[in-house]
C-alpha cells in the first residue's frame, strides 16, 4: 500500500511538471498537434518513471 502511493505522489508531481512547462511554454502556441502531442508524451512519461527504481551497489 506505502508503494502505491509513493507511486501516486510521482506521478502526480510529474504531471504537475508536465503541466507547468505547458503553461509556461506552449500556451499560445497554436499548433494544436505539437500541444496534443506534449500532452500525451507528458501522461505517458508520468505512468511510466515512476514505476522505474535507480539502485546503487556498493
Amino acid at each position: 500500500m506505502e508503494s502505491l502511493l509513493i507511486y501516486l505522489i510521482k506521478a502526480s508531481a510529474l504531471i504537475a511538471i508536465f503541466f507547468l512547462s505547458y503553461f509556461t511554454l506552449l500556451k499560445k502556441e497554436t499548433s494544436f498537434l505539437l500541444n496534443r502531442k506534449f500532452l500525451a508524451a507528458g501522461i505517458l512519461t508520468s505512468m511510466v518513471l515512476p514505476s522505474i527504481y535507480f539502485t546503487k551497489k556498493v
